[in-house]
C-alpha cells in the first residue's frame, strides 16, 4: 500500500512580467520535491507538466480557472494528499481557492532562496484560511515546510495520507460488537464513518460459518492443502481428541479460507480490517468451534494459495480496535498489526496475550517458515472445540496504540515501546495456550499503565510510527495520550476525575 501524493505549484502573478529562467526555477524546484517525495515510497503525481508546453510559458497555476480544474484532476486520480510548491510570489487567493475545493491533506514546501523566495506567500495563504471559523479541516491543518526540515514531511504526509486514504475505505464487521459481552467493543458507527472511515460494514457470521461448514462437506481436498501447508512449514500441533481433533481444526481451516473468499467477494469495497466476534455466538453455540485461525493468517500476506493481501482482524467484534489495526497498517504497510489482550502487569513487563490468536507473523517477521517454525497450535481454553494459536512474539522496537472514546471525545492511546526477547512462556490462569508478547515502555512504570490503558485491547505494529500516528490524530482532531510519557499519562488521570 503506497500514498499517491499530487503536486501543485503556482504562477508569478499575471500583471507582472516573467522570465523563462523564472519559470525554468520553478519546474526544477517542483520536480525536485517530487523526486524527493519519490524516493521516499510514495506515488508522486504531476499534472504541471501536461500543462506547460511552448505555448503556455507559465509553469503553474495562474488563474481561478486552472486551479479548479487541477483540483478536479487530482481528484479524480484518487491521490490521498496535496505538495504545493511554493518558491516565489504568488496570488495567495489561488492558493486558497485551490485548497479549499481540492479538499484534501495540503502543505507548502519551498525550497527558499534570495531570488525567489517562496515564504511571503506561504505566510499570506496560511493566515488568509486559518483564520476563517468556517475553513474546513485541510485549510487549518495547512502545514509548511522549508529545504533544511524537508524530513519532517515525510511523517507529515504519511499521517494526513493514511487518514485521507482511511475515509475512502471500509472495515467490516462480521457478527457485529459486544462480543464477550464487553459494551465497549461497540460504538456509535455512524459518528466513526464521519470522522475517520467511509463506512462500516455489519454482516452476520453466517457469511462464513455456512460455507465453512459447505467446504467441510464438499471440498476436504482444499482444507487438506492448507493443513499439509502448515504441517510442511513447521507448525506443531497437540491435537488432545476433544478440543483440538482434527475435525475442529478441519473447520477452522474452512472458517479461514470461507473468510479469505468472502474478501475476495468484497474486493471492490476496499476493506482495510475486520472484527469477527466469535464469542459466543461461533464459540459455543451455532458451530461449537473459535474462529481462531482467522486472526492469525488473514493478516499474515501468504498461505498455501500464494501471496495475499494483509487484512488486519480485531477479535469480540472490537470496532475500535479494528480501526486502530487499519490506521497502524496504512502507517506502517507491509507490516500486519498484533492484536490482544493485556492480561499481566509486573514490574519488569507487561504480557499481552490475545484469546486464541494473532498475527503469526510476529513469531519470526524473517520469512515464512522461519515464523511458522515457532508457531503451535493447541487445544483452546474456551468454546466448546478447536484449536489456540501459540508463539512467541519477536523481540524489537514497537509503536503501541489503541483508539478510543472518553467522556463523548475520541482519543489515541500511544507510545514506543520494545517487546523482550523471551524463551518461554509466561505462565497465567489464562493465556497458556495464547500467543504473548512481553512488552515494556521503559520511561514509565507498569503501573501507571495499568491505572490508565483504555481498555484490555492493544495494538503494536513494528518500529517507530509515532510522529506519523501523531500527525494523523491532529488532522482528525483526536486527542493523544503517549503511555510512553509520564506528564502525558498524569495529565490523562486529572481529565478523568
Amino acid at each position: 500500500m503506497s500514498f499517491k501524493i499530487a503536486l501543485a505549484a503556482f504562477s508569478h502573478p499575471m500583471i507582472y512580467d516573467s522570465t523563462a529562467e523564472r519559470e525554468r526555477f520553478v519546474q526544477e524546484e517542483t520536480k525536485k520535491t517530487g523526486a524527493y517525495l519519490a524516493e521516499n515510497g510514495f506515488e508522486v503525481l504531476n499534472l504541471l507538466e501536461q500543462n506547460f508546453a511552448p505555448g503556455n510559458p507559465r509553469y503553474g497555476i495562474s488563474k481561478n480557472s486552472e486551479a479548479d480544474k487541477y483540483a478536479r484532476g487530482i481528484i479524480a486520480s484518487g491521490s490521498d494528499a496535496v505538495v504545493i510548491s511554493l518558491t516565489q510570489w504568488t496570488n495567495p487567493h489561488l492558493i486558497v481557492s485551490f485548497v479549499k475545493q481540492v479538499s484534501l491533506p495540503c502543505c507548502i514546501y519551498t525550497s527558499g532562496g534570495i531570488d525567489y523566495p517562496g515564504e511571503t506567500t506561504a505566510a499570506a495563504a496560511y493566515a488568509s484560511m486559518s483564520e476563517s471559523s468556517l475553513a474546513p479541516r485541510n485549510c487549518i491543518m495547512l502545514e509548511r515546510f522549508r529545504e533544511w526540515n524537508k524530513e519532517d514531511m515525510i511523517p507529515w504526509l504519511k499521517g494526513v495520507a493514511a487518514a485521507s486514504k482511511l475515509k475512502k475505505s471500509r472495515i467490516l464487521s462480521w457478527g457485529g460488537a459486544y462480543g464477550a459481552n464487553i459494551p465497549y467493543t461497540r460504538d456509535d458507527d455512524a459518528l466513526l464513518e464521519d470522522l475517520l472511515v467511509r463506512e462500516i460494514i455489519i454482516e452476520s457470521e453466517d457469511v462464513i460459518s455456512y460455507p465453512a461448514l459447505e467446504m467441510v462437506k464438499s471440498n476436504q481436498a482444499r482444507i487438506d492443502r492448507f493443513y499439509q501447508w502448515i504441517v510442511d512449514n513447521g507448525v506443531k500441533l497437540q491435537f488432545d481428541g476433544k478440543m483440538l481433533t482434527r475435525e475442529s481444526l478441519n473447520l477452522q481451516i474452512a472458517q479461514y479460507l470461507a473468510a479469505r473468499d468472502r474478501l475476495k467477494e468484497m474486493a471492490e469495497e476496499n476493506i482495510v480490517s475486520v472484527s469477527i466476534k466469535c464469542h459466543f455466538e461461533t464459540s459455543t453455540s451455532c458451530l461449537g468451534c473459535t474462529e481462531c485461525l482467522i486472526p492469525a493468517f488473514l493478516p499474515f500476506g501468504e498461505d498455501n494459495e500464494g501471496q495475499r493481501d494483509i487484512v488486519p482482524v480485531a477479535c469480540e467484534g472490537d470496532i475500535k480496535g479494528a480501526l486502530t489495526e487499519a490506521i497502524l497498517c496504512m502507517l506502517n504497510p507491509g507490516v500486519p498489526p498484533l492484536f490482544g489482550d493485556v492480561i499481566v502487569h509486573t514490574d519488569e513487563h507487561i504480557t499481552i496475550a490475545n484469546c486464541g490468536s494473532s498475527s503469526v507473523y510476529w513469531a519470526d517477521p524473517s520469512g515464512v517458515r522461519n515464523a511458522l517454525s515457532k508457531v503451535s497450535i493447541l487445544p483452546q481454553l474456551h468454546g466448546r472445540s478447536g484449536g489456540a494459536v501459540r508463539y512467541l512474539s519477536a523481540p524489537g522496537e514497537v509503536t503501541a496504540a489503541r483508539f478510543f472514546r472518553f467522556k463523548g471525545k475520541y482519543y489515541m492511546y500511544m507510545g514506543l515501546g520494545r517487546i523482550h526477547d523471551q524463551t518461554e512462556y509466561t505462565k497465567s490462569t489464562h493465556g497458556v495456550h495464547w500467543p504473548q508478547t512481553l512488552l515494556t515502555f521503559d520511561s514509565v512504570s507498569h503501573y501507571e499503565i495499568f491505572r490508565s490503558v483504555p481498555s484490555n485491547h492493544m495494538v503494536l505494529t513494528s518500529g517507530n510510527s509515532i510522529k506519523e500516528l501523531e500527525w494523523f490524530c491532529r488532522y482528525n482532531g483526536i486527542k493523544i495520550v503517549r503511555c510512553d510519557n509520564p506528564d502525558s499519562l498524569r495529565k490523562f488521570q486529572e481529565e478523568r476525575i
